[in-house]
This record gives C-alpha cells, structure tokens and sequence, in this order.
C-alpha cells in the first residue's frame, strides 16, 4: 500500500484533483468508526484509491503503541491492490501537491507467499520472512 499526503483540508477538492489525474469517478461513503465520509475508487481484485480525512476526530492511528499517522498532513491518501503501479506513477507525476509518505506491506502484498508449517511443543510453529510465529494449540 502507498500512502500520500496533501498539506490541507480540502477534501472534496482534492477528491477532484485524484478524479482528473486518474480519469475516474469515486463515490463517497461512510467512516465505519467515526462520523464523516471518505472518497473511494476500486477495482474488484484489483487497485483501490482511498482518500480519507485525517484532521480532528478523524486523525489516523497507527503503530504499536498507537502514535498519530502523518499529522501533518490533513489528507490521507491510500493506494492498494493489484495493478496499482500505474496509479502510483499517474498521482507522482500528475498531482504537484501531493507527497508521498510511505509505503506498507499489506496481506495482499503477501499473496502468494508459500508458508511451511511444523509441530513442536503443542504449538503450530510459522516461519514468516525471517520470523517465527508460534501459535499456541487448545
């Protein structure tokens, strides 16, 4: 997952700027755990663009312990899924005010990896990109 940031509040203006730059049409929908709305685009088993406000109540969390995600930033915007490098490379060069700020594995990310499985000591033992997982039975 990419996730850029735009510097303002904004957020039915630069749900236009996202529009024009990627020649698509988001629908907004509800936040599930805050009261507001966000900006979606997707592609079923393919790219998604999310561009969330995150300003207020509406500040993002992240991180073990929690800490605030990007606070500088008023405007998140969140790029997954298949297919999504020519995405990526239409918002770095098609959209002057938006900074990239990182980039995230997630489970789709992942897809594919072969996970090897062992029994020992009455857990199931997960070797995952250089770390155990040890999952403990009953």
């Amino acid at each position: 997952m990419h996730v850029y940031g735009f510097a303002h509040e904004d957020l039915r203006a630069e749900r236009k700027v996202i529009e024009s730059a990627l020649s698509i049409c988001m629908e907004e929908a509800e936040e599930s755990d805050d009261p507001g709305y966000y900006f979606r685009w997707y592609v079923p088993d393919g790219p998604c663009v999310q561009i969330r406000s995150n300003s207020g109540t509406s500040l993002r969390w992240g991180g073990d312990p929690p800490q605030a995600w990007h606070p500088a930033y008023q405007i998140l915007v969140f790029v997954h899924g298949r297919a999504r490098e020519s995405i990526v490379e239409r918002l770095r060069h098609g959209v002057l005010d938006l900074s990239f700020l990182e980039e995230k594995a997630t489970m789709g990310d992942i897809r594919g990896l072969t996970i090897h499985c062992s029994q020992r000591r009455g857990a199931l033992s997960v070797p995952l990109r250089g770390s155990r997982v040890l999952i403990p039975r009953g």
